[in-house]
């Protein structure tokens, strides 16, 4: 006849500790993705550039991330990077600009700040990875798109 048997739960050390430095493992690559963008100025973006025929090849750059680790900036980080590079953020009240910035963004689904005045203070202009131009929060991570600026 069969007896049924209470097992005491096992302490099982190792696989405590297993889970300790699988936990740190992941905490560690967590952490190393945040502190990808401390210095967004320093940040090794991945510059796609962009001539622009309709204004005597102009060049256009798209500051993309590089790897999935990547440095995506509010509004103001992005023009003030642009100009660091002593380029200017592409403005959203001129045609050729806009035609510049959609051949960058649509053509790798991502979206772009623009410069520009807004309708109300708070608020930036915005291409979406689609081509249109929105009024959204200045603080989201966006990629974005610095141009040549006027000889």
């Amino acid at each position: 006849m069969a007896t049924s048997r209470s097992l005491a739960p096992c302490h099982r050390p190792a696989t405590t500790a297993a889970t300790l430095l699988l936990f740190l493992a992941l905490l560690g690559t967590s952490l190393r993705v945040s502190r990808a963008c401390v210095d967004p100025s320093t940040y090794p973006y991945k510059k796609i550039e962009y001539r622009n025929p309709a204004e005597r090849g102009r060049l256009y750059i798209l500051y993309d991330i590089n790897g999935p680790d990547g440095c995506l900036n509010d509004f103001k980080t992005a023009r003030d990077i642009c100009a660091k590079d002593k380029l200017e953020l592409a403005p959203q009240d001129d045609s050729k600009s806009l035609a510049a910035v959609r051949q960058l963004v649509t053509s790798r689904r991502v979206t772009s700040w623009l410069d520009g005045k807004t309708s109300e203070p708070g608020l930036c202009h915005l291409m979406s990875q689609e081509g249109f131009v929105h009024e959204q929060g200045c603080n989201q991570p966006v990629r974005f798109v610095c141009r040549e600026a006027a000889a």
